[in-house]
């Protein structure tokens, strides 16, 4: 990991908490929840308040989670706002983190100077007991609270002070007195201070990811009919089998890009962009040198260098090389796309290699439809840098050290690109 650190790809975003005060605020938010307070005096939090170190010391990655459908979030500065969720338990929290600041930006920095932001993240389920259920999941309720129980004090205060300025005879009423004269002695002057933020639900959830029996893909093309109106793709084998219905994959099913394709979740694309098709060929060339040669410093080959190690290894190369090859040199002399298709054999490798999000989809679900291809096909390191980090540092480790440093070199070059592009 540490090349990633140096090339400023991994917790250069993460913000510090080292201030005491600010650590107490951490440990009294993971109180409020259930979980056991860190015993660190330094750590990092990402956008959703987890910590890689304090993640380290439970051992437990997900120990902001209770339950598979309830997870928490923790917020202690403001300066998580734009902030990436390292270890995402959803496909969603990204969005759903912003939405949260993009409408209490005011409360949560209000809040946090006094005290820590706890949000429970609910599905309306206990525990889910069939991957089934997923489909009734259509949004997640949002709950507020503090430790200090700041929130609930400002909302209760500003109603008596409202009621005292409203009712003339307020003066008289010694009880309301003192109830104001408490809350203020207990929590100070809340009257002009933004600090009550209500529950409220997100609600972008037609297609998602979670981390849920061992990692599940939930699309809903089809109108919410039928309780089973969607389809289920799962990461784990064994659980796709245990559900056998209508609508249900392996990640690697035969029939997986044809079903997608079919509910125009995806669409086989080749387009005439020649720079991007060649840039699918060298990523191609550039994986199969460093993965058969680990200590080559792929970067300062030359053309001539790269073709000599190429073939060398030309019984190994995968046939998707050839078949992108022979459509860039169609294109190069004219030939229609659509004729070129037609001429050849379009295998699975090629079509998930060139398939994209459909471009009818909404902008806020085609990340989750490149995690699902890139399940499917990681060949392209830039992209799965940008659409999912989790299985990029997954993956990251199994590299050679000469895939490790040509995959940073893509991503430094390219990496704003994509998102612009995406």
């Amino acid at each position: 990991m540490q090349k990633l650190i140096d090339a400023g790809l991994y917790g250069h975003e993460i913000v510090t908490i080292d201030d005491p005060k600010i650590v107490g605020r951490y440990n009294r938010c993971l109180e409020s929840c259930g979980i056991e307070p860190t015993n660190l005096n330094s750590f990092h939090i990402d956008g959703i308040g987890w910590s890689p170190e304090v993640a380290q010391e439970k051992n437990d990655r997900l120990y902001l989670m209770n339950g598979t459908p309830n997870q928490v979030a923790i917020i202690v500065t403001p300066n998580q706002r734009h902030k990436p969720v390292y270890c995402p338990v959803n496909s969603f929290d990204r969005s759903l983190m912003d939405a949260f600041f993009q409408n209490f930006t005011d409360e949560a920095a209000d809040i946090t100077t006094e005290t820590g932001i706890c949000l429970d993240l609910e599905k309306d389920f206990s525990h889910f007991e069939s991957a089934a259920d997923l489909f009734l999941v259509d949004a997640v309720t949002v709950r507020p609270f503090t430790a200090m129980n700041t929130i609930v004090a400002a909302q209760e205060q500003q109603a008596l002070v409202k009621k005292f300025m409203e009712e003339d005879t307020s003066w008289r009423d010694e009880k309301l007195v003192e109830k104001i004269i408490e809350s203020a002695n207990a929590h100070g002057d809340l009257r002009s201070r933004k600090m009550f933020i209500p529950s409220w639900q997100f609600k972008n959830l037609k297609h998602f990811h979670t981390l849920a029996f061992g990692g599940v893909f939930v699309f809903r093309p089809k109108p919410k009919r039928r309780k089973d109106a969607g389809i289920l793709i799962f990461e784990q084998k064994e659980e796709s089998i245990k559900l056998r219905q209508e609508g249900v994959f392996h990640v690697n099913d035969h029939a997986l890009l044809e079903e997608l394709e079919k509910a125009r979740l995806i669409e086989f694309n080749p387009g005439t962009n020649i720079p991007f098709l060649t840039e699918r060929i060298e990523y191609l060339c550039a994986q199969a040198i460093c993965t058969s040669y680990p200590d080559v410093e792929y970067e300062k080959l030359s053309p001539s260098k790269k073709k000599k190690f190429l073939a060398g290894i030309k019984h190994d190369l995968p046939p998707t090389l050839f078949e992108l090859e022979r459509i860039v040199k169609k294109i190069n002399r004219g030939v229609n796309i659509a004729e070129i298709i037609a001429d050849i054999t379009v295998t699975d490798e090629l079509k998930t290699m060139l398939m994209r999000p459909h471009s009818n989809l909404p902008a806020e679900y085609r990340n989750v439809i490149w995690q699902t291809l890139l399940r499917i096909d990681s060949h392209d390191v830039v992209r799965l840098y940008a659409e999912d980090k989790n299985l990029f540092y997954a993956l990251y480790g199994t590299w050679t050290e000469a895939k490790k440093n040509w995959a940073i070199g893509q991503i430094l070059e390219k990496h704003m690109k994509i998102i612009e592009r995406s």
